[in-house]
């Protein structure tokens, strides 16, 4: 396990922000961090940077106590932007490479790199006051990725990004996980949590409501519903109806949906239609999106 977060708790004021959290979250994976405002996900994220201590629990990165020394390994996107803006966009780069530990020639070296691949080319020399809110949130993208780190936490990162700027970054992402980094993803894009992450957790008011798996999660807050598309949807509906575990038969030209008491009763309805000549072009099952369990989750 790359990080162990154990019993974290937080409080302002009297008022507890993080309610004993466990979170564990393996190497090489893209973790979605998820919660409404207030949650508790800000305190969460600036307690891994060690900008806030926690009044209790602790936090292991791969066995051992989070401390200092662990903090070159870890990179921040935060979600409200930190940049110099009158500086220069490659100045900045090159500056916070220095804070970083890069020699000015490896930091060039990234910054060239990561300015080509997010498309940057000739905004080297623009002041940051001169940027767009989508080209800021790129030099800010590079900033905490600039050194390498084995750990990226990243708060919002597509704010400010047009549809094609957000496919950009979202592949750079997938690339870094690739490469075996952590990514923890902070974000209110419920598609692009669903779409990206591998395992997700949801904070509401300080407390984790849900975490695991993706597929896991995903499956145990969906009804069991499926659907096929046939050659010939009208001629399944009255061998469905028949049937004790189907419910609630829905058509749409040759796609046919309908609800089963339990997941292995599909085998016997599968069969049952096939019996009857129904010819089956596909069949799946049809899950609850995450936007919709995030929004029942964060209701109760």
């Amino acid at each position: 396990m790359l990080l162990d977060i154990q019993q974290l708790q937080k409080q302002y004021q009297g008022r507890t922000a993080l309610h004993a959290i466990d979170l564990h979250i393996p190497k090489a994976c893209i973790f979605g961090l998820l919660g409404p405002n207030g949650a508790g996900k800000t305190s969460l994220i600036r307690i891994l940077m060690q900008i806030l201590k926690p009044e209790s629990g602790e936090i292991l990165f791969q066995g051992e106590k989070l401390a200092k020394k662990h903090l070159p390994k870890m990179g921040y996107l935060p979600e409200e932007r930190g940049l110099y803006p009158k500086m220069k966009v490659l100045e900045q780069i090159l500056y916070l490479g220095a804070l970083r530990g890069l020699s000015n020639q490896e930091a060039k070296k990234q910054a060239d790199f990561w300015l080509e691949t997010l498309q940057m080319q000739g905004w080297e020399q623009k002041k940051v006051t001169e940027l767009s809110k989508g080209m800021a949130q790129k030099v800010q993208f590079v900033l905490a990725v600039l050194h390498n780190p084995d750990v990226l936490i990243l708060d919002e990162p597509f704010s400010g990004f047009d549809p094609n700027t957000a496919s950009l970054v979202r592949a750079q992402i997938l690339a870094l996980k690739a490469q075996g980094k952590t990514i923890i993803l902070s974000s209110h894009n419920m598609d692009s949590v669903q779409e990206m992450c591998d395992y997700v957790a949801l904070l509401h008011q300080g407390n984790k409501v849900l975490d695991g798996a993706m597929q896991d999660i995903l499956e145990n807050h969906s009804e069991i519903r499926y659907k096929l598309v046939l050659a010939h949807a009208e001629n399944a509906r009255p061998i469905l109806t028949k049937l004790d575990s189907v419910s609630n038969i829905a058509e749409q030209g040759n796609q046919i949906f309908f609800n089963l008491t339990e997941t292995h009763a599909l085998n016997s309805v599968l069969q049952s239609l096939i019996g009857q000549n129904i010819s089956i072009l596909s069949c799946q099952r049809m899950l609850t999106p995450l936007r919709e369990i995030f929004i029942q989750k964060t209701q109760l």
